[in-house]
């Protein structure tokens, strides 16, 4: 369970540490899709997490994003139609592949 935390903490800080469009990071890129990343809990640096796959909640058509890979960093696209966005991370690794251990960030 200690794996799930670091990375249920990882997963919450990468979102909560993006910062919001500004007038020139938006222009410069024409995106503003968020950049999330997995941290430890321990050292607070950037960590890859191994196994996992990450899709939309309730998003219409293919909503995966990963699917059974390792990851540091994930663009998590918004629904632009809705006031939040949920997504769900599922782990493939031995003990915590069923989905009630299954995340959900919103």
């Amino acid at each position: 369970m200690k794996y799930k935390a670091i990375v249920i903490f990882a997963a919450c800080s990468g979102i909560f540490l993006l910062s919001g469009c500004n007038s020139s990071g938006c222009t410069d890129n024409k995106s503003s899709i968020p950049l999330a990343g997995f941290y430890s809990y321990a050292t607070l640096s950037p960590i890859s997490v191994n196994k996992i796959s990450l899709g939309g909640v309730d998003a219409p058509d293919d909503s995966l994003i990963i699917n059974n890979a390792s990851a540091s960093e994930v663009y998590l696209p918004f629904r632009a139609e809705h006031d939040e966005t949920q997504f769900y991370i599922h782990y493939h690794s031995r003990g915590i592949d069923d989905p009630a251990f299954n995340d959900t960030l919103t």
